[in-house]
């Protein structure tokens, strides 16, 4: 019998052969089924969030719906007319010149004309002359005796003014001097002073920067008398020095219609008056009735501001034949 082999084991041994492999796998499978199982952790359910609006749309919601708009109503026109002093001869055209002030363009400007009394009403056209001014004619026809008007203007937009004297119901009232061995018209108008008769429009407001054009009818004052020889303005501007201007006549004026442009002032006051003289200037008149007294009138681009104190003084320039 053949001992076995020295190193070698014995396929039943303990330590060796299959008994042995599987004693070395028993302590891992052990330890594989001591370890627990890690579990996958529990998902979250997602939630549905619900879309927020844009800002814009958001701060729309929360604003109060805008106010109603109340649509403004066109402003209707501004007239500024001041009637004449003195009595025109009759028989002749005489002009009537106003200022029509709109926000909207001027459509339509008339003068409803009739004789004092009766109630046949005539439209005369305005015609606009130059930026807010506009004339129009009385005709000779009906140049007699008291004549009674309104000054009426619609604008583009629909509104419409109508001006008489003082308000929309009084209209104003024109005398024509009757001619020698008539009757006397039943009013009288102002007495001029000196030796012609004055019609003078005179203008509240003056725009800056641009000339200034004054325009005047003179007649004698007496049946036999003479038209003037001379008619000046005299005039202070920004600079306060006495100046004087030569009128022309003017063919749009009508009888002893003149007129005179005056240079562009800046933003203040302009004082003139209007002097009337024959050839020798020994005879002289002035629309304002004294050599003292000045017409004022605001040199401003924007309407509603004071009105200018006239100015009483005696121009160096002055005649020496004008009334005190």
């Amino acid at each position: 019998m053949v001992p076995p082999r020295s190193g070698s084991s014995s396929a039943f041994s303990p330590g060796g052969g299959q008994g042995s492999a599987a004693a070395r796998n028993e302590p891992a499978l052990r330890k594989e089924e001591a370890t627990p199982r890690e579990e996958a952790p529990p998902r979250e359910k997602k939630r549905k969030h619900r879309a927020e609006p844009p800002a814009h749309e958001q701060a729309a919601k929360e604003e109060p719906p805008p106010a109603r708009q109340v649509a403004k109503s066109p402003a209707p026109p501004v007239i500024e007319h001041r009637k004449p002093s003195a009595q025109p001869a009759e028989g002749q055209d005489f002009t009537v010149r106003v200022k029509i002030r709109s926000e909207s363009p001027v459509a339509v400007a008339i003068l409803q004309v009739k004789q004092a009394g009766s109630a046949n009403v005539t439209n005369a056209p305005l015609t606009r002359t130059q930026g807010d001014s506009y004339e129009g004619k009385i005709p000779g026809t009906m140049a007699k005796g008291n004549i009674e008007y309104f000054v009426a203007a619609k604008n583009a937009a629909g509104a419409m003014t109508r001006q008489g004297d003082g308000d929309a119901k009084t209209p104003y009232v024109i005398t024509f001097r009757a001619a020698p061995g008539a009757a006397a018209p039943a009013a009288s108008a102002e007495k001029p002073a000196g030796p012609y008769g004055f019609t003078h429009n005179t203008p509240f407001r003056v725009l800056p920067h641009r000339p200034i054009v004054v325009r005047v009818q003179i007649v004698p004052s007496s049946d036999d008398g003479q038209m003037p020889d001379r008619v000046t303005v005299l005039w202070r501007g920004n600079d306060a020095q006495d100046q004087i201007t030569e009128m022309v006549r003017d063919e749009n004026g009508g009888y002893g219609g003149y007129k005179a442009e005056l240079p562009p002032q800046d933003e203040g006051a302009v004082f003139y008056q209007v002097v009337a003289c024959d050839a020798d200037t020994t005879h002289c008149g002035v629309d304002t009735g004294s050599k003292r007294k000045w017409h004022a009138a605001a040199v401003a681009a924007q309407p509603g501001g004071p009105t200018p104190l006239p100015l009483e003084a005696v121009s160096l320039k002055a005649p020496p034949a004008l009334p005190e």
